[in-house]
C-alpha cells in the first residue's frame, strides 16, 4: 500500500511496511507517522460521538482504550521533534507501540 494511502486511513500500525516510509529519516517518519495518528484519531472522535449519546459507560472504555493513547502518542512525538529542533528536553523512551515505527 502506498505510504499516502497508509496516512490518510490513519493505518499508523502499518506504516513500518512501506518501503517508502523505511527510506524517511527518523524525522521524516516523526512527522508521517503523526499524520497518521491525527487522521486515526478523527476517525475514533467521530466514532466517539456516536458511542456516548448511545452509551456513555462504554464510551468511557473506548476513550480511554483507543483515543487516549493516540493522544499519548501524539505528544511523545511531538517532543521527539522540539528534542530534534532544539536539542533540548529528551522526549525520553518511545512508547512500545511506536518503537518498531521509528527505528
Amino acid at each position: 500500500m502506498e505510504l499516502h494511502n497508509l496516512i490518510d486511513a490513519g493505518d499508523w500500525e502499518l506504516l513500518f511496511q512501506s518501503s517508502a516510509y523505511q527510506k524517511l529519516s527518523r524525522s521524516g517518519r516523526i512527522v508521517m507517522l503523526r499524520r497518521a495518528l491525527e487522521n486515526k484519531e478523527r476517525e475514533l472522535v467521530r466514532a466517539y460521538a456516536g458511542i456516548i449519546t448511545a452509551n456513555t459507560a462504554k464510551a468511557k472504555d473506548f476513550h480511554d482504550k483507543k483515543i487516549k493513547p493516540l493522544w499519548e502518542y501524539q505528544d511523545f512525538l511531538d517532543r521527539c521533534m522540539m528534542f530534534y529542533e532544539t536539542g533540548e528536553d529528551d522526549p525520553g523512551k518511545a512508547p512500545r507501540e511506536l518503537e518498531k515505527l521509528l527505528e
